[in-house]
């Protein structure tokens, strides 16, 4: 997602009643970079204090033409 889209899906999510406010941290890079998936992680250190499971959960997108 470009940040802009990125950030609109993390207020919607903010939204939702049940005081998640202080649990959503929405990060964007190329999970094919070794430097960003550290600082992925770094921030998400930072933010919650450590880490208990990790789910990897990258997609791709493939324009084609329609038949």
């Amino acid at each position: 997602r470009d940040q802009e889209r990125l950030k609109a899906a993390s207020d919607e999510v903010v939204k939702v009643p049940g005081g998640h406010q202080n649990r959503v941290l929405a990060v964007q890079g190329d999970l094919n970079d070794e430097i960003v998936r550290k600082r992925i992680f770094d921030e998400t250190v930072k933010k919650f204090g450590h880490v208990d499971i990790l789910v990897a959960n990258a997609g791709i997108e493939v324009s084609t033409k329609q038949l």
